[in-house]
């Protein structure tokens, strides 16, 4: 797993460039690539996939993600060279595009976003940006989505020491554990813990039936207080919240799959700031990460 966070840009060169040439393409004149920018092939599950790539030490890579219908060159040909001798690039023609393998007859963007962070891994790049146009830009994100070593958990809590932890919660009659009291969660159209919550009681079909005892806040730390003031004897939080609180006892972790990831994740927008790009590097250092998982945090397994 890369080692920070991935960085995801969209800048105002690379765009005017792109417009640029897509203006000549509608023009009738013939796409020319100025400077060749020489390339090889990694292997991928056995699969082949081109990569053009120029390497300056000190520099933080930039990967370059094309366009559909066009390759590592034919998006990027206008930008490439204007940077060759400044920073680190990679450029990929992902599956099924360019010289990488076109052995399939589907084209799904998680799939070639695992293979772009397989490419990373075998050119030992463990921290980059990446830019990405159009098609690029999906797999992109997926790429960040898929690197995020800050998550969370969403748990069943009480004040209440005599109840015993559930081990399963996928097996919990909630009506049967509530009998008639109420459970606090944030507002589950609005509040994103609350939204997780409605999404995992949803999926061990408990909602219908618990629902009208259902206590909604305004958001996690409403909730929280209504059952430090007892004027409810569950809730349902973040874990990072309940560690904040000695006196609460956590009863019970739902499953990842039950609702949609709990991720934070962080990108930089301005490839300019220096300070910025001090503080994100500072956010995803070992020692940081230490820090969030001292409050309740999890770093996700990295490679």
């Amino acid at each position: 797993m890369i080692k920070t966070l991935t960085k995801i840009f969209a800048f105002t060169a690379v765009t005017k460039s792109l417009l640029e040439t897509k203006k000549s393409q509608s023009a009738g004149t013939t796409q020319i690539h100025p400077s060749k920018i020489p390339g090889r092939t990694v292997f991928i599950r056995e699969k082949e996939y081109f990569i053009r790539e120029n390497i300056i030490d000190g520099t933080t890579p930039i990967i370059f993600l094309h366009s559909w219908g066009t390759d590592s060159l034919g998006s990027w040909f206008k930008i490439l060279p204007k940077i060759k001798n400044e920073t680190s690039f990679v450029a990929i023609d992902m599956r099924n595009h360019g010289k990488s393998d076109a052995s399939w007859d589907r084209w799904d963007v998680d799939e070639n976003a695992d293979i772009v962070i397989s490419i990373l891994k075998e050119l030992g790049i463990s921290s980059c940006n990446i830019v990405g146009w159009s098609m690029g830009s999906a797999v992109a994100m997926s790429v960040a989505k898929k690197n995020k070593p800050i998550v969370n958990k969403l748990v069943l809590i009480t004040t209440d020491q005599t109840i015993q932890e559930i081990e399963d919660l996928t097996s919990t009659d909630f009506s049967q554990l509530l009998q008639n009291e109420k459970i606090a969660v944030g507002m589950v159209s609005s509040v994103p813990a609350g939204i997780y919550s409605k999404q995992a009681l949803k999926y061990l079909n408990q909602w219908n039936s618990i629902s009208s005892q259902v206590i909604q806040a305004d958001n996690v730390r409403t909730a929280l207080q209504y059952l430090l003031s007892r004027n409810v004897v569950f809730a349902i939080v973040y874990a990072s919240d309940a560690k904040l609180f000695p006196e609460l006892k956590v009863i019970g972790i739902f499953d990842d799959f039950t609702h949609d990831p709990i991720i934070y994740p962080a990108s930089l927008i301005n490839l300019g700031s220096e300070e910025a790009d001090l503080f994100f590097k500072y956010l995803v250092q070992a020692k940081t990460l230490k820090v969030f998982e001292e409050y309740g945090f999890l770093i996700s397994a990295r490679d």
